[in-house]
């Protein structure tokens, strides 16, 4: 040890803290915060043990992930693995996060982010009539932050959902007579409304996405060979290819 007196007091708006700075065995030690001395030279105490055990670099590894909460680790993600993805996955990560996420995760520390917690949330969402597939975005950007951490070294393991725990509600489908009932109404729509029948059309006889019904163009329809070009998709205002 090189200093005698390694505890040092120094003051925030007027109130006494305790800091400690000293050399060990080739370590800088420098810690602050201590409300009293005797705090100080307990944790000096500890730090010395784990050096003599050779267990002090582990120990810092364990400290830095304990320290790191799911908000700190959504800036990780975004600053690094968010230009790696698609920038629509970007953006529907970063919505569900900033919506949902934040609230109920963002102040939790990702060593203590559990399926408990996880199924408390999925619960919540339901509740609130939200759909499974905002949900499984939901769940997804999850995973893509906290796995980032695992990436990182922040966690030990791999962050995986059982999504046993997550049953798919029931989902209730047009029948064809409800279909047809929606399409003459449509049409009954005065100018200029009265093109959305023939949108609707080519959307529930083609399959189409709605941001796949808005991207065609005239050269996309071929009524010779009675062909439908379907190459691009609009998601959330951002213009990119069709899902598979």
């Amino acid at each position: 040890m090189s200093k005698l007196n390694p505890v040092k007091s120094y003051l925030v708006n007027g109130k006494k803290f305790y800091k400690l700075e000293l050399d060990c065995s080739g370590y800088r030690i420098r810690k602050r915060g201590f409300m009293n001395k005797s705090s100080a030279l307990d944790y000096l105490k500890k730090v010395e043990h784990l050096i003599a055990l050779d267990q002090y670099d582990a120990y810092l590894e364990d400290q830095k992930a304990s320290s790191v909460t799911v908000n700190d680790c959504f800036n990780l993600w975004k600053s690094s693995r968010g230009k790696k993805i698609k920038r629509a996955s970007v953006i529907t990560y970063t919505k569900c996060y900033e919506l949902k996420l934040k609230e109920v995760f963002g102040s939790v520390l990702i060593t203590k982010v559990t399926q408990v917690k996880i199924n408390k949330f999925i619960f919540s969402i339901r509740e609130q009539g939200y759909s499974e597939s905002y949900l499984n975005a939901c769940i997804a950007s999850l995973k893509a932050i906290l796995n980032h951490g695992y990436k990182t070294g922040l966690l030990k393991e791999k962050f995986r959902v059982d999504f046993r725990a997550k049953k798919r509600a029931r989902v209730s489908f047009l029948k064809s007579h409800q279909v047809f009932a929606i399409l003459e109404a449509a049409k009954k729509l005065e100018h200029p409304y009265n093109f959305i029948a023939n949108l609707m059309a080519v959307q529930f006889y083609c399959f189409m996405r709605v941001g796949e019904v808005v991207c065609l163009k005239k050269e996309d329809i071929d009524l010779n060979k009675m062909v439908l070009r379907i190459n691009k998709n609009v998601y959330q205002g951002v213009l990119g290819t069709i899902k598979n």
